[in-house]
């Protein structure tokens, strides 16, 4: 559970810090994200592999992607104190990226709990 939900506390603390003007902050919080989001892209995988929806994976490679390329592009403006346009509609995707993906989670969830149990001995 702390695996999926580091890259999440990362993006906002992100977005965060770009409210209140710390863009070099944002900018090292994102590029903390990196290796969290690439972890949960590859557990996403395994996932994919035994069985799961492959949506995961899309979902969270798209948002690592995202991540990489906004942090590219805010990178040479570091020394500005400046973010790209760009770079900021990149965090905006990710964070959208990743609500949607903590809705399917729990769409998941719940129909995981709906689906009939059936019990060891039963016939049907």
């Amino acid at each position: 559970m702390t695996r999926r939900a580091l890259s999440p506390s990362l993006v906002v603390a992100a977005v965060l810090a770009d409210a209140q003007g710390e863009h070099r902050l944002a900018f090292y919080a994102l590029f903390a994200a990196i290796p969290a989001l690439a972890v949960a892209a590859i557990g996403a995988f395994g996932d994919y592999l035994e069985g799961s929806s492959p949506i995961f994976v899309w979902v969270n490679s798209l948002a690592l992607v995202l991540v990489v390329a906004g942090t590219a592009l805010r990178a040479p403006a570091l020394a500005q104190d400046r973010v790209p346009t760009v770079a900021l509609s990149a965090l905006v995707l990710v964070v959208c990226v990743l609500a949607a993906q903590s809705v399917l989670e729990l769409a998941r969830g719940w129909l995981e709990r709906q689906r009939p149990r059936r019990v060891a001995g039963q016939v049907d």
